[in-house]
């Protein structure tokens, strides 16, 4: 491919949410076009004052963006002679108004990690705080802007494409589903003892869609198990290890290697309730070959079937009764971890997406 392509994203160095997917997005496209990629990534600034910040957000510019990054991509663009644009996120319609005007002829692609409206939705009717009312406005007036602005829109499943469509009118281009390189390194062999306590796997990060699952879980399943025990993992959630902390529950909060405790454990749970986009958990979990109890949400987006890779559960009571099942039956946990492990390999291992990507990107 002789085109040169930039890419624009804000920091891809966390290991959690959706720098997982610009991280795997960039890799997608240095795959592709190699010496011809370019990248913008940057840090939001946050040295705004509070007018500054709600001007910044009332003008268009996404927390963070400052008129300055703006700037440094507008001179990338015209001294490296960029003939495509990918912007990592469908709020940072700054940049691409900014493009559109000054290269009308650019051809400009803004990757969905949520129909961020509904998302700001969820968080406000998760916290009721006033000021996620206010950003669910301002995520339809940029996400909206973003849609007129670029020539391919990209979206990570058919739930997010529906929705694109309802609220804007606008067919998405490619679902691109989550995917991960392969990271396992040996497969956990032979079923559990059965003198052994149950090893549950809570991973995810600090926000609210996680914290609300699983204080759920934590009041409203485990008090009524017996012989097992819960790890939760993930960033900052150290955080919350006063309201979580119980004897049957562990808070680890934040580390620097997920694969030890998915190796430790027996099986993860995903009591995910609100949110929009995929859960990228969901297919380490199978990545990791790791059996899946989880919600109608945390399943979303994935053509999998949850009975087969672990359990739909959405209330208290399914939890509760599968986790019971799955007590008396050890052969369980390794039938639907050998099935997970499939399921990753067939459909969500990277080489798929970077095939349907890069014959994606040859019709441009």
């Amino acid at each position: 491919i002789m085109d040169k392509l930039l890419y624009i994203t804000n920091s891809m160095k966390y290991q959690y949410g959706g720098a997982v997917i610009n991280r795997r997005n960039y890799n997608l496209l240095h795959d592709i076009y190699e010496d011809n990629l370019f990248v913008y990534e940057f840090e939001y600034a946050n040295d705004e004052t509070r007018f500054v910040k709600l001007k910044n957000r009332l003008t268009g510019l996404y927390f963070g963006i400052t008129k300055q990054y703006i700037r440094d991509v507008l001179k990338i663009i015209e001294q490296q002679g960029i003939n495509i644009v990918f912007i990592s996120n469908s709020l940072f319609s700054c940049f691409a108004n900014a493009i559109r005007k000054k290269f009308p002829d650019m051809v400009i692609l803004s990757f969905f990690h949520n129909v961020e409206y509904i998302y700001a939705k969820e968080e406000y009717k998760a916290t009721r705080g006033i000021k996620y009312l206010l950003q669910s406005f301002l995520a339809y007036v940029y996400e909206r802007r973003m849609i007129k602005e670029v020539d391919k829109v990209i979206v990570l499943n058919k739930r997010d494409a529906q929705e694109l469509m309802r609220i804007y009118h606008r067919k998405s281009d490619l679902i691109l589903p989550t995917s991960f390189e392969d990271k396992l390194k040996c497969r956990n062999s032979g079923g559990r003892k059965t003198d052994t306590q149950l090893k549950l796997l809570f991973v995810g990060s600090h926000f609210f869609a996680n914290v609300h699952g699983i204080l759920w879980f934590v009041d409203g399943v485990m008090p009524f198990l017996e012989n097992v025990t819960l790890y939760i993992v993930g960033k900052d959630l150290e955080m919350e290890r006063e309201r979580l902390e119980k004897n049957n529950v562990q808070v680890v909060g934040t580390v620097d290697c997920l694969e030890t405790w998915y190796e430790k454990a027996d099986v993860v749970i995903s009591p995910i309730f609100l949110g929009s986009g995929m859960k990228t958990k969901t297919a380490e979990a199978l990545m990791y070959g790791k059996p899946i109890l989880g919600t109608k949400e945390a399943f979303e987006g994935y053509d999998t079937d949850p009975a087969k890779v672990g359990a739909l559960c959405n209330t208290a009571t399914e939890f509760i009764e599968t986790i019971g099942k799955i007590q008396q039956d050890y052969d369980w946990i390794e039938q639907h971890g050998i099935y997970a492990r499939k399921e990753y390999k067939t459909r969500y291992d990277y080489k798929i997406s970077l095939n349907e990507f890069r014959s994606f990107m040859r019709k441009i």
